[in-house]
């Protein structure tokens, strides 16, 4: 820094002393998105992702075939308390999607699913805690 003037040393530090001030005070997210992945019993996967949203939580669950058009009946449950059963038709891709937005209650939230292949009794179960 020797070679540097009186006025450009001034800009340097305050560069650098914003850079630190823009670094410690930043927001720093007290969970990150939360991801679980399984096999079924035959040859599908899941995928189950938690994520905090504006205070609520989303919660996704991905079904992964290669047969489209089987039809699955899907149901969720938040600490044991069910919100979500339906029957779900895979499409084109052989895939199930379903995204919901929870509550986010006080403490650890855990989501369970079980999905039922219809057609050939497949089962696909798993669960997430955050």
């Amino acid at each position: 820094m020797a070679s540097l003037h009186r006025g450009h040393r001034a800009l340097l530090a305050g560069v650098v002393m914003s850079g630190l001030l823009l670094a410690t005070t930043a927001p720093v997210s007290a969970e990150v998105d939360k991801v679980r992945t399984g096999h079924c019993s035959g040859a599908a996967t899941w995928r189950l992702e938690v994520d905090r949203d504006e205070g609520r939580l989303d919660v996704e669950l991905d079904i992964l075939t290669t047969h489209a058009g089987k039809t699955w009946r899907v149901r969720m449950s938040q600490n044991g308390d069910r919100f979500y059963s339906s029957l779900r038709t895979t499409d084109h891709d052989g895939d199930i999607e379903v995204d919901r937005d929870r509550p986010d209650r006080a403490g650890t939230d855990t989501f369970a699913f079980r999905a039922t292949q219809l057609s050939n009794g497949q089962v696909c179960r798993g669960s997430i805690s955050f």
